[in-house]
């Protein structure tokens, strides 16, 4: 595998009436039928500075079955109208997580849409 650079894809979506928990189940199932083992999954409020719902996926990137090869860990917003849901994948090297934990988890806090 070559090498990449860390990566952020941020993208949203309407929510459909799908409440976080919902969003767990529809995620893990299908990373699950691709052969992708998920390493942690939790609905957590304290990510966030106005203390929202978050849903967290994390999964390995092993076996290279990930589009970018990297560990991922995705995470879901909830807007405050429950309309539209944030979703961000971090795309990383497993060996650098230390680095880029912290830089993630201030991303996820301080994220919000307008």
């Amino acid at each position: 595998m070559a090498d990449f650079a860390n990566q952020m894809l941020v993208t949203s979506f309407p929510s459909g009436g799908l409440e976080p928990g919902r969003v767990i189940s529809i995620v893990q199932d299908s990373l699950r039928e691709s052969g992708i083992d998920v390493e942690s999954v939790d609905i957590v409020t304290n990510p966030r500075y106005d203390g929202s719902e978050t849903v967290s996926i994390r999964f390995p990137g092993k076996p290279r079955r990930t589009w970018f090869g990297g560990d991922q860990l995705g995470v879901w917003l909830m807007s405050p109208d429950r309309g539209t849901f944030i979703r961000i994948a971090f795309i990383y090297v497993s060996g650098g997580a230390s680095e880029w934990v912290p830089m993630m988890g201030e991303i996820v806090r301080r994220i919000r849409r307008e």
